[in-house]
């Protein structure tokens, strides 16, 4: 699975979602299994929710659609954590 370190605000938004539903991780990976098929580990969770990892687009997709949000919402943060970023770089360079 390709991933892409970011900062936490994804992973943030994954845990408030899976809060919400009130589940825990271990519920939350053996829901994901069982009603989109997505099989994850706990530990990869833990990576996602506290570590800044973005999973690949595949499983974004999944988690929209467990939670049953539009998976846009998820991309637009992405795309704007890697804007940041990029913003970031290019100050760096031009200082």
């Amino acid at each position: 699975m390709a991933e892409y370190k970011v900062p936490l605000e994804f992973g943030l938004k994954i845990r408030m979602l899976r809060d919400e539903a009130g589940l825990t991780s271990t519920q939350f990976v053996r829901e994901l299994q069982s009603k989109v098929g997505l099989k994850i580990t706990v530990g990869y969770m833990t990576y996602i929710e506290h570590r800044g990892v973005i999973p690949h687009e595949r499983v974004v997709r999944k988690f929209a659609k467990f939670f049953n949000v539009d998976p846009v919402m998820f991309f637009d943060i992405i795309k704007s954590i890697k804007l940041a970023k990029y913003i970031e770089k290019l100050n760096k360079k031009y200082k």
